[in-house]
Order: structure tokens, then C-alpha cells, then sequence
């Protein structure tokens, strides 16, 4: 009697809860995430309010609050002219014929503007162009009191440049050698620093940019549409931390590593090769595009050939690796892409920047059809044929790898296409892809692991 007691005893407390799981009762969500349990607690409101305040952080930044003090430079005409006269910093005389005015502007390229005596250009030409200088002003108003620590933000300008507020400079980015050649290029992206406050005046003043640059360059001018402004130097630090951006780049390379370490142990697995040399592209792109590559690097020519190099490698990889998860290897159409691709991410580096922009230009349109093409020979066709197997399509989409990737890839080629528009047509410099390519990322190591723990 006593030993079937015990046994009923061993039996009830094998049978019974332990206090984690009362306190979690785990459950396993039938998505791309389903290696990861999450707790039954957390209700469906939580999880979605979690969720959206994922995907509302990248943009709370740029609405979070209103500066006390802002001008918008665009609201105001932009004059050019080639050359530089000192005197124009102070007093520019309008009536000059050689002043050019563009009463709306946003994105002001030398190369895209047919000055008079501008050179052409061929296409991708190993060759640039000795450089030239121009002025450009903005005459703008001050309505109001002086701000105590005023800041002025420029979404991009390069190559050289000088700036000048009222006669007075505020800073100055040129770096010639003793025959007026360019030694390092400073052509950068949202450029802000502080203005002395003296140096701006009540009413009318006068903003001055002397530039100097390869006239057949896409980097000589303004090369974004936008935002430049003056505003309360506080507002603008923080609106454009970067905060985000190396949390971001982080979990690019820590992916990546960790891929490449699970690629070491199994050398069979190449997609984890790839998924890695995916995941560290991404994070070092983004690098080379944060401020702090300027410190790095201050010579930005540079800065932009590493730049050109790993962007220009990132597609192929993607593509290789889903050929390999999708249909079991690397497609011929996916090789021919890529051999094209490293060809231009090498030679860029050897020729001066218009070449890499021109290189640039054939990558963003060549890159169009590759996503679409892998997305259909990848993805697609391999679902459909999941589906063909009485799988049915929500469990297609749910258990199997080409509908894991369907969603992923759909949500990421949309971004990605966006950008390639904005970067074509509108130079706002979006950068939807940067999100959505962490979700992606994210994705694919979760997608691998199921492949390894089942």
C-alpha cells in the first residue's frame, strides 16, 4: 500500500505545473517567429501596442516637438553665379547679369543646371574634370529676437565649401593644394553646427556659400531637396541624433557575425555564409552613411567609394542566399548579376567619383529588375509549388521557408523600390529600407534557427 502511495505521489507531481510555468504558460506563436515563446500574459493589445511602437520610433523623433525659432531656406529665392568675389559675402550686386535666380529650389546640382561652360560628360568616363567655383546666396529675414544658441542644417553640400553669414564666416571645408586642386573632398550629408548669435542681424541677412568642385560631379551643390534651415541649435542636435541608427547597425553586425560563426562550424550551410555577409553589408552601409564616418574618415571621396562598395554587393548576396533557401542553389541569372555588380563595386574604386555616380546610376536601375526577378524565381515560384503539394496557402505561408520569405521580401522589396525612387527622382533621402531591413534580418536568423532546432 505504502509503495502504491508513492507512486501515486511521484505521478501527481510529475503532472503538476511548475511555478515558472503557472507564471508564464508559454505559448508559440505559427509565424516567422515562432522560435521564440512569448508569455501568455502579455495580452493581444500589449503585443500590438509593442509592435507599433517599434515601428513609431524611427519617425517620433522628427514630430516630437516645435522649435522656438525656425527658418526654412527654401521659403527663400536662391542666387548663383560662377566664380567668387569676396565682396559678395557682404554686398552681392543682383543687377549683375552673371547672378542666376531659382525663386523655388530644392536640390541644386552644378552637373543638372547647364551653366554656360559647364563640360559634358560621358557616361560611366574613367575620367573627371578639373575643378571650378561658384557662389551661391540666400537673402532671408529675421522676424523675431535673435535665439541665444541659434544652429543652421544643411541636408548636404559638397565638394569644398565656405560658408558665410552676413560677411562674417561661419565655417569653411576647403582643402586645395597650392595649383587650386582639390585635396580632400568634404562633400557631406546633414551638415548643422552653431551660429554665434551675433553674427545674425534683426531684418534682412545674407547667407553666402562659396563652392568648390568637378562641375561633372552629383555631389558640387546641394544634392538632397531638403530640409536646410536655421533653427535653435538644441532642437537640431536632437532631431538628428543617431542614436537609432548605430542600434540599428549593431544588430546588423552582431547578425552577421553570428552567422559567419555557425557558417565556420558548418561549412555546408553556405546560406548562413551568405546571410551573414548579408546582415554585415547592411550594417557597414549604413555605417559609411552616419556622421561619424566623417571622423573616420574625413576625406569623403573615400568615405563614398566604401560606401559604393558594400551597397553595390548587397543584392547579389541576398539573391545567392535565397537561391540556396528557395531552391536549393545559386541561380545562373543570380551569378551573372553578381559577377556585374562586383565589377562595378571594384573598378569605382579605382576612378574618380562621377564615375562611381554613373556606376551608381546603372546599379539602382539594373537592381529594380534583380529584386523583382528574385522575388518571382525565388520566392515566389517555390511557394506556388508549396502550395501545389495541398500544403494550402496559410499553411504555405506559415510553414515553409518560401512563404516565411514572401512576406519578408515583399515588405522589403516595396521599401527598397521606394528608396531606389526617392534616390532617381526625388532626393529626400527617405531611408525606409533601414527599417524594414532589420525585420528582414531579424527575420531570416529566426528562419534559420527553426531550420536547426526544428
Amino acid at each position: 500500500m505504502r509503495e502504491r502511495e508513492r507512486e501515486r505521489e511521484r505521478e501527481r507531481a510529475k503532472s503538476m505545473p511548475t511555478a515558472v510555468e503557472k507564471g508564464l504558460k508559454f505559448v508559440r506563436m505559427r509565424n516567422l517567429f515562432s522560435v521564440y515563446p512569448i508569455p501568455a500574459n502579455v495580452r493581444k493589445p500589449q503585443r500590438k501596442a509593442i509592435f507599433l511602437s517599434f515601428l513609431i520610433l524611427p519617425i517620433w523623433g522628427a514630430f516630437a516637438e516645435e522649435p522656438r525659432f525656425y527658418i526654412d531656406l527654401q521659403d527663400y529665392p536662391l542666387y548663383l553665379k560662377a566664380g567668387f568675389d569676396p565682396a559678395d559675402t557682404a554686398a552681392p550686386n543682383v543687377q549683375d547679369p552673371a547672378w542666376r535666380a531659382y525663386p523655388r529650389w530644392s536640390h541644386v546640382l552644378i552637373s543638372k543646371l547647364n551653366l554656360p561652360g559647364n563640360p559634358k560628360r560621358r557616361f560611366l568616363s574613367p575620367f573627371g574634370k578639373a575643378p571650378q567655383e561658384w557662389t551661391f546666396f540666400i537673402p532671408f529675414r529675421l522676424e523675431e529676437n535673435t535665439p541665444e544658441f541659434p544652429g543652421i542644417f544643411l541636408a548636404a553640400i559638397g565638394e569644398n565649401w565656405e560658408i558665410y553669414l552676413n560677411g562674417t564666416p561661419i565655417r569653411r571645408e576647403m582643402h586645395l593644394d597650392e595649383s587650386g586642386k582639390i585635396r580632400e573632398r568634404r562633400s557631406q550629408r546633414e551638415v548643422f553646427f552653431p551660429i554665434d548669435r551675433r553674427a545674425l542681424w534683426p531684418g534682412e541677412n545674407l547667407l553666402v556659400f562659396r563652392i568648390v568642385g568637378d562641375p561633372t560631379d552629383q555631389t558640387v551643390g546641394f544634392q538632397y531637396a531638403g530640409p536646410y534651415y536655421l533653427a535653435d541649435y538644441e532642437y537640431i542636435a536632437r532631431k538628428n541624433s543617431e542614436i537609432l541608427e548605430f542600434v540599428l547597425i549593431g544588430v546588423f553586425l552582431l547578425v552577421g557575425i553570428y552567422h559567419f560563426l555557425i557558417f565556420a562550424v558548418h561549412r555546408k550551410s553556405r546560406y548562413n555564409g551568405f546571410c551573414g555577409a548579408f546582415a554585415l553589408l547592411m550594417g557597414l552601409y549604413y555605417l559609411t552613411r552616419t556622421r561619424e564616418i566623417y571622423r573616420l574618415i574625413p576625406d569623403t571621396l573615400l568615405a563614398v567609394k566604401l560606401e559604393f562598395f558594400f551597397i553595390f554587393l548587397i543584392i547579389p548576396v541576398l539573391a545567392f542566399f535565397t537561391g540556396l533557401l528557395g531552391r536549393g542553389r545559386i541561380p545562373v541569372p543570380a551569378k551573372i548579376y553578381g559577377g556585374l555588380c562586383a565589377f562595378l563595386a571594384g573598378s569605382q574604386l579605382l576612378f574618380p567619383h562621377p564615375y562611381g555616380s554613373d556606376a551608381l546610376f546603372l546599379w539602382q536601375i539594373a537592381g529594380i529588375f534583380a529584386i523583382l526577378w528574385m522575388f518571382i524565381y525565388n520566392i515566389l515560384l517555390p511557394f506556388v509549388e508549396e502550395v501545389k503539394k495541398g500544403r494550402g496557402i496559410k499553411a504555405a505561408i506559415w510553414d515553409t521557408y518560401p512563404g516565411n520569405m514572401l512576406i519578408a521580401m515583399g515588405v522589403l522589396a516595396a521599401s527598397i523600390i521606394v528608396d531606389l525612387g526617392d534616390a532617381l527622382i526625388f532626393h529626400y533621402s527617405i531611408g525606409f529600407t533601414r527599417y524594414s531591413m532589420v525585420l528582414f534580418v531579424l527575420s531570416l536568423a529566426v528562419m534559420l534557427a527553426r531550420l536547426y532546432y526544428g
